[in-house]
């Protein structure tokens, strides 16, 4: 596992404009899934498939299909972190 830059590029369904917003934090669990951390404060995480962005350049989009939304825990959040940090987790 390691970190990655997710980006979340659409169409806003009220508005029509388009929308890009970065997610807070993520990490690439395996080839093509994510753990995003959409937004850190609320604890919300979205467990989903991912590619290489062509639009932005070093990130990674978010690829259309099923995904799972949760709240994650500051204390895991942390702890995934750490295990990063130390390698433990590759």
């Amino acid at each position: 596992m390691r970190r990655i830059r997710v980006v979340h590029h659409f169409t806003d369904q009220h508005t029509k404009e388009q929308v890009t917003h970065y997610a807070d934090d993520a990490f690439l669990i395996c080839d093509g899934v994510a753990l995003s951390v959409v937004d850190k404060e609320r604890g919300d995480a979205v467990l989903e498939r991912v590619k290489p962005s062509d639009m932005f350049p070093g990130c990674y989009e978010s690829v259309d299909g099923p995904y799972t939304e949760f709240e994650l825990d500051e204390d895991i959040y942390q702890l995934i972190v750490q295990q990063i940090a130390k390698g433990d987790l590759q």
